[in-house]
């Protein structure tokens, strides 16, 4: 079934109830990548599961649901040549290993680990482990006349206008300064769609859909003016009650210390009850990985991949 705007409630009951904190998982995350990644979902009483053209006719997101209900899906997918199961966690590959022993080769997928941000270490920056941050945000504070907002229907529009002048300049190439792009790895050429055959998944599109339903998926997020401009943005949405996702941190082009400054603007703008941020994976982009672990994450949220054998 095609992912609607309909499915979100029931989504992300079944997402919470069977435990699922990962932002691969989230409604929103499938939302705004259904058409870019090729998303759809098997939707029933007591599972989800979502299947993603990106990566192959017959390879899944690990179903969300009743281990009864687990099974018997992935035993009825089994049937098909081909099939494949991403973002697993740990206790997928348990159940996995126990239910069908010896199916299945897994192996963990470095490239989606999703990094984990402690709030309160953030908002704080103290000690040597953040001082290069303190840096680069005094530099942006030195340099330029910086206010911050939350984003609402107010300022939507300009920092929809910033994303695109994003888009516009990067001529599709990663933007090492965010914290965020999107789910999975490189494709095979043959498995992406016209957008995403230059080996990386462009976010624009999702960054768009994300601030175009800001209301009806729940988004939060800050718009920050640099000299009395809109230019740069930092948005994502819950993913339950201590915890936030971060996927989209942009800026019009890039001024030093920016990026820190926004990332944290962001952090601090958060409700007091939130204590962490899923700031997703890295992509196996080597700068991306390398900033995002600068950023000292907490803990990283470990994901396999598993292929018929």
């Amino acid at each position: 079934m095609e992912i609607s705007l309909s499915m979100r409630g029931q989504i992300e009951s079944l997402r919470l109830q069977y435990g699922r904190i990962t932002a691969s998982h989230a409604f929103a995350t499938l939302y705004i990548w259904r058409e870019d990644m090729g998303l759809s979902v098997c939707l029933e009483d007591h599972l989800y599961a979502v299947k993603c053209r990106w990566r192959g006719e017959n390879t899944w997101f690990f179903p969300c649901g009743k281990r009864e209900a687990v099974c018997r899906f992935i035993g009825e997918q089994m049937k098909t040549p081909g099939l494949g199961l991403c973002y697993m966690g740990e206790a997928d590959v348990e159940l996995l290993e126990k239910e069908f022993p010896g199916a299945f080769r897994i192996s963990e997928a470095e490239n989606d680990h999703e990094y984990l941000y402690d709030c309160a270490e953030q908002r704080a920056l103290e000690g040597k482990r953040f001082a290069a941050i303190r840096n680069h945000i005094r530099r942006a504070k030195t340099d330029h006349v910086l206010e911050c907002e939350l984003l609402s229907r107010e300022n939507l529009a300009e920092a929809m206008e910033v994303n695109r002048q994003w888009v516009s300049r990067s001529s599709g190439q990663p933007d090492l300064s965010i914290l965020a792009d999107r789910p999975g790895g490189v494709p095979p050429d043959h498995m992406a769609p016209a957008n995403l055959r230059e080996g990386m998944l462009e976010d624009g599109a999702a960054s768009e859909t994300l601030l175009r339903e800001w209301d009806a998926l729940g988004s939060f997020g800050v718009l920050i003016r640099a000299d009395g401009e809109p230019h740069a943005v930092a948005a994502g949405y819950p993913l339950s009650a201590d915890t936030y996702d971060l996927c989209l941190a942009k800026q019009r082009f890039t001024l030093p210390g920016l990026g820190a400054y926004t990332k944290h603007a962001f952090f601090c703008a958060l409700p007091e009850s939130v204590a962490f941020v899923n700031a997703e994976e890295d992509l196996g982009i080597e700068g991306l990985r390398r900033m995002k672990r600068q950023m000292r994450p907490s803990r990283m949220l470990k994901m396999h991949e598993a292929g018929l054998r």
